[in-house]
């Protein structure tokens, strides 16, 4: 199911490495309109839509925050592997901007790199979260051995730094009066349909709500949201929408007064999550009369990155890094991840 095989002896006294993939982003407002349009090249999106977007990045600041939280895990991540007596070099390569994924695999090559463990920034199983970035390493043509890690949502380092960073931002938070929701990026209902992503996600969320309502001392619900959808309207994608979400709270004053917003589907800040979270959401709030709190993502937990250096740490020790992940939720399940279900 996934890229790789058990590497043979030979390969397992290569020299190795870490791959980190991500989805990439501009990091000044130069860089906006070139990834904008490598991002849409050959998808037929018009450029009014371009532009609406364009403003919206200048709107919170003209860059994105991605490449430098992915910088500090990969930095983060180093730290604990060494903590771990494991000494491997960590490349970045992304999707979308630079540093690219193809530009990274022949710096990797040029290296000496013979074996390498793939590691993508979602947590949950969906194509573009997962068998996109399959596709891409495959599009790399990596000349050289390498295993992606599956989606590791299920993992319990996971589920604590979920808990971390909601039970950070909740100082002065009265749970009684505070509706708790968890947001992920929409994914067309075609897509979801082939893909652990949805049960993936009521799996993390039923057990954050078990956590955060043990520690807090009193039973909370966390609803189910989606944001940043994109395509045809005449396309089903996953809802409800984060601030559709939040509007209808405002029925709900004065029982409801605080609404914390967890982006539970996303490693890092990124583009979408600052506006659609940090603008749009924040705005619905403010309509409905609702105080606004939105949790860090649990990229900024120290528990991640311990997390991905004890996989990485498995891995190079020669386990197969599958295996160090919970049955439950499933990873996958044969043919997931589809784009559709055509």
């Amino acid at each position: 199911m996934y890229p790789g095989k058990p590497p043979s002896q030979a390969v397992a006294l290569a020299k190795r490495a870490l791959l980190w993939l991500s989805f990439g982003g501009p990091e000044s407002a130069d860089e906006i309109w070139p990834f904008l349009e490598r991002v849409t090249a050959n998808r037929g999106v018009p450029r009014e839509r371009l532009e609406i977007v364009h403003r919206q990045y200048l709107e919170v600041g003209g860059a994105s925050p991605i490449n430098g939280q992915n910088r500090l895990l990969i930095h983060q991540i180093g730290t604990e592997l060494a903590a771990l007596g494991v000494t491997l070099p960590i490349y970045f390569g992304n999707r979308n901007w630079h540093p690219l994924l193809r530009e990274t695999v022949a710096q990797m090559a040029a290296d000496g790199i013979e074996d390498a463990l793939a590691v993508a920034t979602s947590a949950f199983g969906s194509f573009s979260g997962c068998l996109q970035y399959q596709h891409d390493l495959a599009e790399a043509q990596i000349p050289f051995h390498y295993t992606k890690l599956p989606p590791f949502a299920g993992h319990p380092e996971f589920q604590r730094a979920l808990v971390e960073t909601v039970l950070g931002a909740l100082d002065g938070v009265d749970p009684l009066h505070t509706a708790f929701i968890a947001t992920a990026h929409s994914i067309p209902v075609s897509m979801a349909n082939f893909s652990p992503y949805e049960r993936q996600l009521a799996v993390a969320r039923t057990r954050l709500e078990a956590e955060i309502s043990r520690v807090l001392g009193t039973g909370i619900s966390i609803q189910q949201s989606f944001q940043s959808r994109s395509g045809s309207p005449a396309e089903s994608w996953l809802e409800p929408d984060i601030s559709a979400a939040i509007t209808a709270l405002g029925e709900k004053r004065p029982e409801v007064t605080t609404v914390v917003v967890i982006p539970i589907g996303f490693i890092t800040d990124h583009q979408e999550v600052r506006y659609d979270l940090d603008v749009l959401a924040r705005n619905a709030a403010t309509a409905a009369g609702l105080e606004f709190v939105r949790t860090p993502t649990p990229g900024t937990s120290p528990l991640l990155p311990k997390l991905i250096a004890d996989l990485t740490a498995a891995w190079y020790r020669g386990q197969n890094p599958a295996a160090q992940l919970p049955l439950e939720p499933p990873t996958c399940f044969p043919g997931c991840c589809r784009p559709h279900s055509a």
